[in-house]
């Protein structure tokens, strides 16, 4: 099976956008609650959530540029970014009900998007073209719904 039976794939991590705050590296430690004012603790949580995500973003968009179609160990690296930062959002401890509801958004559509391209990858090896079109299909959705779901944490986080 050729490396580029996968035209629409660019999309995977062409979609894949980093939140437009924080930065990389590793989310920082919980600091002691009982000195925060509410905003600290929400600026604190948020800065956690959106270093999660930037993180798995940047890996992402250093597999590859977008309108190109990735390997299958690329589209493996891109659905294990996916899941590790499905898991990282679980395990923050976030106590804003709307960023809770927001990280378990991007928890469930980080791991649709992870499923939804090994799957791709499956159906590529397997040469099943009708699995690797529904797959690509639910994988362009999830996508979509990232986009939703990462303006609505830009949008809470950002807010006075």
């Amino acid at each position: 099976m050729s490396a580029r039976f996968l035209p629409g794939a660019a999309l995977i991590a062409g979609a894949f956008s980093i939140i437009s705050l924080g930065c990389g590296g590793q989310p920082p430690a919980p600091q002691p609650a009982s000195a925060e004012r509410p905003e600290e603790v929400r600026a604190r949580e948020c800065t956690s959530l959106v270093t999660v995500i930037n993180i798995s973003a940047e890996q992402i968009n250093g597999l590859g540029d977008a309108g190109t179609a990735f390997t299958d160990s690329q589209l493996a690296a891109i659905a294990s970014a996916l899941e590790t930062a499905a898991a990282r959002t679980q395990t923050l401890t976030l106590t804003d009900r709307a960023l809770q509801q927001r990280a378990a958004e991007y928890k469930e559509m980080a791991g649709r998007y992870a499923a939804n391209v090994r799957v791709i990858i499956a159906a590529r090896q397997a040469n099943d073209l009708p699995r690797w079109e529904a797959a690509t299909v639910a994988a362009q959705a999830a996508g979509e719904s990232e986009d939703r779901i990462i303006a609505s944490i830009n949008a809470f986080c950002s807010a006075p």
